[in-house]
């Protein structure tokens, strides 16, 4: 069913009484932290393995930040499932087909979602830093134009600025907080529009097309098995 502009807008309007869009707030809030924490546990991670390879000491280095990166990813499924509502599978184990070392390796190491893991893993740093900047300048133009009339001649005996905007006024006070609702209601909008953006990469590099497996429901009881 098409949706018409009213209904759009009607829908924009509901945006902050929705579940979706404070869990959208929730995955974009933790994306920053969690893609510093990735970028530099494996850049650190592949540094020392690389360079003490010869070593035989950066082996195991080594193979610590291939499962890191692993988990990492396993982790952001999870968490893609619960605050995006992205329909993914489990973590992909290809090294289960295999039964030895070398095989199981080789097969770990030639999965397309080894390195689509890594991808994304890498990817979340930088765009868990734009979504936070973009994210922080909305919610504090928000804020500032809700609180800061608080702090007006009636409170403080000076009047509240807004940048180039002195408010002197109860009246200006009311736009200002009016315009401030506006920007939260604007920001939690955004909000929504980086968590579509983040499904979007989420899909293309987590999905690996299987729907994700969900607990077998329990079997119907069969009124025989209670006969003594």
């Amino acid at each position: 069913m098409t949706s018409t502009p009213h209904g759009a807008i009607w829908e924009s309007l509901l945006a902050p009484t929705r579940a979706r869009t404070w869990l959208n707030v929730l995955y974009l809030l933790l994306a920053f932290p969690l893609g510093l924490l990735y970028f530099v546990f494996l850049i650190i991670g592949g540094s020392l393995g690389l360079a003490f390879a010869l070593l035989w000491v950066g082996i195991p280095v080594l193979l610590i930040t291939v499962g890191a990166w692993w988990i990492f990813a396993a982790m952001e499924r999870l968490m893609a499932r619960a605050l995006l509502g992205v329909d993914l599978s489990d973590a992909p184990r290809p090294w289960e087909s295999a039964d030895r070392v070398m095989a199981k390796a080789r097969a770990h190491f030639t999965s397309a979602s080894t390195w689509k893991d890594l991808a994304f893993v890498l990817i979340k740093f930088p765009l868990g830093l734009f979504s936070f900047v973009v994210l922080a300048a909305a919610a504090g133009t928000a804020a500032a134009l809700i609180i800061e009339p608080a702090l007006g001649p009636w409170t403080t005996g000076h009047a509240a600025v807004i940048g180039a905007w002195h408010i002197s006024h109860w009246w200006e006070a009311l736009i200002s907080v009016a315009l401030g609702l506006l920007a939260l209601e604007a920001t939690l909008l955004i909000a929504n529009g980086l968590a579509t953006l983040w499904r979007a990469v989420v899909l293309a590099l987590l999905d690996d097309g299987l729907p994700a497996q969900m607990p077998a429901p329990p079997q119907n009881f069969n009124a025989s098995s209670w006969d003594a």
